[in-house]
């Protein structure tokens, strides 16, 4: 007649538990319970078994993740970013110490990439920007990073 209602038993609670001890995340007990223990016309998700899980007092654990490397088209092994970003502010603050403006001399083609020590004293680069950004081409390369395909 109507749909049934999914009620959650003393054994998908033992479930969640159990895989909460383990250090399994919240995706991967649903993934588990929709697995193993089907409910007609209905699926279990991340969040209904967040949900539970506060009710009966379960928490799952956010264990630090190591970034995985990526290698390099070249087949050297990507550094993590934020060292590759200073790295390369570093090397562009270097290369171009004397070409920095204020901002009442910026155009509507200078590159906005701003560097200083407090609002008294940011300079910003200058040169042409690209006509997709607000910044120079070596600018642009230090503030958008390539999305990660998550596929």
């Amino acid at each position: 007649m109507g749909q049934q209602k999914f009620f959650w038993t003393d054994e998908l609670d033992k479930v969640i538990r159990d895989m909460a001890l383990k250090s399994h995340s919240s995706s991967q007990v649903a993934e588990y319970i929709n697995e193993h223990h089907p409910f007609p016309n209905h699926a279990v998700t991340r969040n209904s078994v967040i949900g539970r899980a506060n009710r009966i007092g379960v928490h799952f654990s956010l264990k630090k993740v190591k970034p995985k490397k990526e290698k390099l088209p070249d087949g050297g092994v990507a550094r993590p970013i934020r060292k590759q970003l200073c790295s390369i502010v570093d090397k562009f603050d270097a290369a171009h110490a004397g070409g920095k403006i204020d901002f009442w001399s910026l155009k509507t083609s200078s590159c906005r990439f701003g560097t200083g020590d407090g609002l008294d004293n940011i300079r910003f680069c200058g040169k042409k920007k690209r006509a997709d950004s607000s910044y120079c081409e070596e600018h642009h390369k230090i503030v958008y990073i390539r999305p990660r395909n998550w596929g």
